[in-house]
């Protein structure tokens, strides 16, 4: 027993000697500063995305300097005089101002402001379904009538589980307000993508580029102010068949031809705008080919895409204060 009280002093000692060194961390809905002088000066840390304005760049065609983040807090009404200061700390992700406890208050209100409450996202899950154009039909068909398609994606994942359909192709993908999010998978392949023509050998020069061929889904979101609806802007690239290698003859005139080795290509594409409610599903197209097998065949087999889309909101602990001493100057 004598041993254990002992320990337990050390690490009082020692553990909170250590965190007062440190700084103290905002754990609590306790205001921090209301033990503190008004007058003091100390330093605040503000976690917080991108799209704070101090940090955001002036546009292109605008002889105007980008906004420092002291210059931000200043058109909200903070003054700072010597020995205050507001900058970012852009490998952290950091606002860092030092200023007097008293004027914390008001930078708080105005963080809280810019960033508009906890801040959000949406998760999106992708999946292509493969089936016979007759399910395809009847799954497309249960879209009709609702807003929401989760009755077709129910009933398409219903026929994956009886082996009447199969998941060739799935991603997913984290979206936020204002910032396009890609997701990309595949292998590249070396394709022509035009001709130069050379005067002295008299023959044309192909020039090469590398295509991406697989999955790419790119969206832009945009949340509505009751988080219940998305407003997507959305583009899927989907290559259901490998690249064929094919042969193209080119005349050159007066009998002379040349040949290339090209690559024949075998896309779905789908860029449209959609607007659905959090947490459902959306059919995003369908697309038709003759079966991947045999192309001669007539058996037709259809793709249907479906997205999901939910809202995702961190607490308004995503801007982390620290607050410590300021640093001498």
């Amino acid at each position: 027993m004598k041993c254990f009280i002992i320990l337990a002093t050390l690490w009082l000692c020692f553990g909170l000697g250590f965190v007062g060194g440190q700084g103290l961390e905002k754990k609590s809905d306790t205001d921090p500063f209301s033990e503190l002088p008004d007058t003091k000066l100390i330093t605040v840390e503000y976690k917080f995305p991108y799209s704070f304005g101090g940090d955001m760049p002036a546009e292109e065609d605008s002889e105007k300097p980008r906004k420092s983040a002291q210059d931000v807090l200043e058109s909200y009404g903070v003054s700072f005089p010597e020995g205050t200061s507001a900058d970012i700390d852009r490998v952290r992700g950091v606002l860092v101002v030092t200023h007097t406890v008293k004027v914390f208050e008001r930078i708080d209100e105005i963080i809280e402001s810019i960033l508009g409450g906890p801040q959000k996202q949406v998760f999106f899950e992708l999946r292509i379904l493969e089936m016979s154009r007759e399910e395809a039909e009847r799954v497309e068909e249960l879209t009709k009538p609702d807003f929401k398609h989760d009755k077709a994606f129910q009933a398409a994942m219903e026929l994956v589980e009886t082996g009447k359909a199969r998941i060739i192709a799935a991603t997913s993908v984290i979206g936020r307000f204002g910032q396009r999010s890609k997701s990309e998978t595949g292998e590249e392949v070396m394709t022509v993508e035009g001709f130069d023509w050379n005067e002295t050998t008299g023959l044309l020069v192909p020039r090469f580029s590398a295509r991406q061929c697989g999955l790419k889904l790119e969206l832009d979101p945009v949340i509505s102010g009751d988080d219940l609806s998305i407003d997507l802007s959305c583009a899927l690239e989907y290559h259901y068949r490998a690249p064929v290698s094919d042969v193209m003859k080119i005349s050159l005139g007066s009998g002379k031809e040349q040949e290339f080795a090209i690559h024949r290509f075998f896309v779905d594409r789908v860029a449209s705008q959609q607007t659905f409610l959090t947490g459902s599903t959306l059919l995003l197209g369908r697309f038709t080919d003759r079966s991947p097998e045999d192309p001669s065949a007539k058996t037709l087999l259809d793709r249907l895409a479906f997205l999901t889309g939910t809202v995702q909101m961190a607490e308004s602990t995503n801007r982390r204060r620290v607050i410590e001493d300021a640093p001498a100057k």
